[in-house]
Formats: structure tokens, sequence, C-alpha cells
């Protein structure tokens, strides 16, 4: 069985991950309720399917933020799309436009415009991708 310590190509880096106390959660919420830090109102989503099967993005519905991780590109290119349900991709898109949405925090890039999410849905009509068969 490979462990995570085992995903560096360094010996030193490999030794620090495995030396790494791993602590378990100790709290649970529902997604759906979302939950309160320092003061401020999080939403933990699963819009669906997209750069990869199991995709969560985080809501700040206060500061109207959005931390969209992979599956909202900054960029002109879907990226790694190995993993990637590229049937539902922009179905879980569309569920983001219910959302309020001043900064957008992509998995990478250095825009946090709050049209990333639509442009990302626009590289889907721009360029057909094969699908994985789903």
């Amino acid at each position: 069985m490979r462990t995570i310590a085992a995903w560096p190509n360094d010996t030193t880096s490999q030794a620090a991950i495995a030396a790494t106390p791993w602590i378990p959660g100790n709290k649970e919420f529902l997604t759906a309720s979302g939950l309160t830090l320092a003061k401020n109102t999080v939403q933990v989503i699963f819009p669906g399917a997209a750069h990869s099967d199991d995709n969560m993005v985080v809501y700040f519905p206060e500061q109207k933020i959005l931390f969209g991780g992979c599956m909202v590109r900054a960029s002109n290119t879907l990226g790694n799309i190995k993993d990637a349900n590229l049937v539902t991709w922009p179905v879980a898109l569309q569920h983001l436009l219910q959302y309020k949405l001043e900064y957008v925090v992509p998995g990478h890039g250095e825009s946090f415009k709050p049209e990333l999410v639509r442009d990302t849905l626009a590289l889907f009509a721009r360029e057909p991708v094969k699908t994985r068969g789903y």
C-alpha cells in the first residue's frame, strides 16, 4: 500500500511527512447547515462531480467569497482532466451561479474575479472535450 509519505521524490520530504503526527478530526457537521468559524458562516458545498468526482467548494456568504479549487479555472484550459467528470462538471458550475460572489479563488491562478465561474463554464462551450464515459 502506498502512503502519502511516498509521494515526494526526495527522502528528506518523505521523512518529514512520515514524522508528521496525524490528528483525526473531532467534530462533524452537516454540509447543508454549514458551520461557524470565528463568527463567520462557512458553507462546504458539494456542487457535483467536476475536476474530480469528490469536488468540494467552500463559500463564505457574508464576504461573498467562493474557494472553488480546481473546478474553477483562471486560465484558458481545463487543466489535467485525468480524474475529471466532463459530463457533470458544467452542471456543477451552473450550481455555483446561484451564490452571490464578489471574489472567486481558483485552485490555480492569480485572478479572483467573480466571473471565473462563468469563464470556466465557457471553456466547455468553446472547446468540446471527450468524456470519460459517464
